[in-house]
């Protein structure tokens, strides 16, 4: 399996498709925010089988819009039903942090996934050059 990761390779994708043609025996995943899931891509994934989506949440509606930005999570349960209605495999992608640990672990936010079509899981810490500020929220810091 190849995995993308970094940035939003979807951005890409019709390269990302041309490598799933070229390489039907091989399996693609790719980190998403989602944005870029629509039925015309869902209906490129279905045609080539060897590419799944890793969609990002962040816990409930609340901590996946601060993160993403307003409307974020309904856009990815969107993104998911397109996913589903075309029964494409899919995963999810959890970045925890202090402030969204408990809603990450809960049954409501994985059984809603898995209810959806979630077949894969992964769930990440926030990398080191993230620290904490003084509210209480995490921050942006370059490492030296």
């Amino acid at each position: 399996m190849y995995i993308f990761s970094g940035g939003e390779p979807l951005v890409r994708k019709d390269d990302v498709i041309r490598l799933c043609e070229a390489h039907p025996d091989c399996e693609f995943l790719a980190f998403t925010n989602r944005a870029l899931i629509d039925e015309t891509l869902a209906n490129e994934i279905l045609r080539v089988k060897n590419f799944i989506p890793a969609i990002s949440i962040k816990g409930f509606e609340e901590a996946t819009d601060s993160r993403r930005g307003k409307g974020a999570c309904q856009k990815v349960m969107q993104a998911m039903c397109i996913l589903k209605e075309k029964k494409l495999p899919f995963g999810v992608s959890c970045c925890y942090t202090s402030a969204n640990v408990e809603s990450l672990s809960s049954e409501r936010v994985h059984g809603y996934a898995g209810r959806n079509g979630r077949e894969v899981c992964l769930v990440l810490p926030l990398h080191a050059c993230w620290k904490r500020g003084g509210s209480g929220t995490l921050t942006h810091s370059r490492a030296a």
